[in-house]
């Protein structure tokens, strides 16, 4: 879960970076697809591995968030902290909530294609 959420708070950051560029699109997806796969790995308890992976993207994206920010130049007006923290305090619930959830659905993703398909045939053993 850890280099999935890796990749999640790196594709995360290009996504906002990239926002009206085509690799824009391609880091929502792959930020999304990291949190499905960390499910996939965690398969016994997908959800959690997606909470955990999207919980760690999204420090790993704030710790680059704020590099990012530091090497811009201030443009004269004040940074507001507060607004800042709410923000992104409320932002990474949301992104818990979606890793949660693809987490889940990688988990279900393997677990479904473990199984026998319905309409094979069982031979009998004798």
């Amino acid at each position: 879960w850890l280099a999935m959420g890796l990749v999640f708070g790196v594709a995360y950051l290009a996504m906002l970076m990239f926002a009206q560029q085509p690799i824009g699109v391609i880091a929502s997806i792959a930020s999304f697809v990291a949190l499905i796969a960390a499910g996939w790995i965690g398969w016994q308890r997908p959800w959690a591995y997606g909470l955990a992976a999207s919980i760690f993207g999204y420090a790993v994206f704030i710790i680059l968030l704020l590099v990012v920010f530091a090497r811009i130049p201030a443009q004269g007006d004040k940074f507001n902290l507060s607004a800042f923290l709410q923000y992104h305090v409320v932002n990474g619930l949301l992104q818990a909530v979606i890793g949660v959830v693809a987490g889940f659905y990688g988990g279900y993703l393997r677990r479904r294609m473990a199984e026998p398909r319905p309409g094979t045939p069982q031979r009998r053993r004798r």
